[in-house]
């Protein structure tokens, strides 16, 4: 079996804390924790075609219509930045994209702002999760703030491992963990777990910042 490599701070171990019976929701179920996904989609997809199609009526203005050498440039620029902002924008570690220009000066530069994306966001949920932990403090009394800082922990988890058993159970962990934020009562033994499972987060970014 492979071991799967990962930053400092991020260990799937640590999931084993938490018991599949105490589990709110049967994980095949996970999907209907997601009730916009159908209007997300949409406005997804009218969002890329309308871009798709600026971009593409850029690149022909500064190839057909104007003479210019300026323009022509400015055209182009336009063209390349509005693809390279879609691409950025559509990058989603769950949802991969397929690249929707045939153009290669606007496939390249949609590319160029995925990976950026790619390499860029996957690293801002720990800064955000250490910035909650020591701003805002771990042993709180607030417990929808226990569990939003424990959903966060286990999506930044599920954000490395990226594919896998380990991961969907990450996904499915945080899930839950949203659900007790918006009010639902976790059982004894899951808030046991819960605890233990934070107390140890937090001597792992101790331990990674030198705290």
């Amino acid at each position: 079996m492979a071991v799967e490599t990962l930053e400092v701070g991020v260990e799937p171990v640590d999931l084993v804390m938490f018991s599949f019976k105490e589990d709110l929701v049967d994980p095949s179920l996970a999907k209907h924790f997601n009730t916009k996904e159908l209007d997300q989609t949409i406005n997804s997809s009218a969002h890329r075609a309308l871009q798709v199609c600026n971009a593409t009526a850029q690149l022909m203005l500064a190839k057909y219509i104007t003479d210019k050498v300026d323009d022509v440039n400015a055209a182009k620029l336009r063209a390349e930045h509005i693809a390279y902002d879609l691409g950025d924008e559509e990058y989603d570690p769950d949802q991969p994209r397929n690249n929707p220009f045939e153009e290669p000066i606007l496939a390249a530069a949609w590319q160029a702002g995925y990976d950026s994306a790619k390499h860029s966001k996957r690293l801002k949920p720990l800064a955000e999760l250490e910035s909650k932990y020591w701003n805002e403090g771990v042993n709180t009394e607030d417990s929808r703030s226990q569990y939003e800082l424990c959903a966060l922990q286990l999506y930044k988890i599920a954000a490395q491992l990226e594919r896998g058993k380990n991961a969907e159970r990450a996904k499915h962990l945080a899930m839950e963990m949203c659900r007790y934020h918006e009010g639902e009562t976790p059982s004894i033994k899951r808030q046991i777990e819960i605890d233990r499972f934070m107390a140890r987060q937090a001597e792992r970014i101790a331990e990674e910042i030198d705290f």
